[in-house]
């Protein structure tokens, strides 16, 4: 498979720049992240981050727990090592697809 295939293989839901975020800041670290560093970092909304968060962990990238602090909820995340595996698929084949010259591909 070309890497131009392999980059129009991406599933549709990680392609969203939220997403892609998420993932590449829970990647370079290996354990659990607090929702609330996630939203100050991104600069969103709890209802934006909540429903990415989401669909990441429907699909299984990444899994959600929440730990009692003092009375108080806190929900933390991290990525799974098939999140590290999608994220680290979609990071190469883009690498791959921009530092291409297309045009030499095209004018063959």
């Amino acid at each position: 498979m070309s890497y131009i295939e392999e980059f129009l293989q991406t599933p549709q839901k990680l392609i969203y720049p939220y997403r892609i975020l998420i993932l590449k800041i829970l990647s370079e670290k290996d354990d659990y992240i607090r929702f609330r560093d996630l939203r100050e970092f991104l600069k969103t909304s709890d209802s934006n981050l909540f429903s990415n968060l989401r669909g990441l962990e429907k699909d299984s990238l990444i899994e959600t727990t929440i730990k009692i602090e003092g009375k108080n909820p806190k929900t933390y995340c991290r990525i799974t090592s098939k999140g590290k595996e999608a994220y680290n698929n979609f990071r190469n084949s883009i690498i791959k697809v921009m530092d291409t010259d297309v045009l030499t591909i095209v004018n063959r």
